[in-house]
């Protein structure tokens, strides 16, 4: 079968992405999401990216319309965002969704994956560390949707790889062996090959994932907890227009 997409450019700062207006877009930015298909299979929505110099966003709010847990807690936890309750800032869940247009949505993230699911007018952000994905919180979130599984495009952002997301011994017991990498003396987890393997369980085509092959911990432009410890926050955010 088919593996999922490679998303092979190195993403830079995104404050508005919109497809309706290409002129608002770097040629750098363009050529990123054109290789994800994102702007191709869903052309209706703006997304938000950050970087590192951006700032942290557990402390200041640089994009106020965005709706996003106030504290992930590392469950499986999604909440619904609508018209009615479009203004309450939720606490202690690690994804968001929404099937209504204008109402923007979010996922924090400095290391752990952000997984960006877009259905047939409807979508998800979703925070999955290490205990989330053992939770499987992406079923949860694709099980959400009303898009049968089969058209739901996934997009995984930058995250910790499995080259630099060191764990210790007792950590295996937590996936299956094929998820970790032994070299020099030293175990690491690929936490998106995890999350990847319960998407294509959950039957959305492994031709329809893209995962991005940005890693946080090695690319000095992003934030890493695992690298700075005292890291800022990131953000990934998602709207339909």
């Amino acid at each position: 079968s088919s593996q999922p997409q490679k998303s092979m450019t190195t993403m830079r700062s995104i404050w508005r992405i919109s497809s309706q207006n290409e002129s608002s877009i770097s040629e750098n930015m363009w050529n990123i999401l054109s290789n994800m298909r994102i702007l191709t299979s869903f052309p209706w929505f703006e997304i938000f990216i950050s970087e590192k110099n951006d700032g942290d966003f557990r402390k200041r709010e640089i994009f106020p319309e965005i709706k996003r847990p106030l504290k992930q807690v590392h469950g499986t936890e999604i909440h619904t965002i609508t018209g009615e309750n479009k203004d309450v800032w939720f606490e202690g869940c690690d994804g968001t969704y929404t099937h209504e247009k204008w109402i923007t949505i979010g996922a924090l993230c400095a290391d752990c994956p952000v997984i960006i699911l877009m259905g047939q007018g409807e979508c998800t952000a979703v925070h999955s560390g290490w205990r989330g994905t053992k939770s499987h919180i992406v079923r949860y979130a694709i099980e959400g949707f009303s898009t049968p599984h089969e058209c739901i495009r996934a997009y995984i952002w930058p995250h910790i790889s499995g080259d630099s997301y060191e764990v210790q011994e007792d950590f295996l017991e937590h996936f299956a062996e094929k998820y970790f990498i032994h070299k020099e003396g030293k175990i690491y987890c690929d936490l998106a090959s995890v999350i990847v393997d319960d998407m294509i369980t959950s039957w959305i085509p492994s031709s329809n994932i893209t995962v991005s092959d940005i890693d946080t911990f090695s690319d000095l432009e992003y934030q890493s907890y695992r690298r700075d410890r005292n890291t800022g926050i990131g953000l990934v955010g998602v709207k339909m227009i």
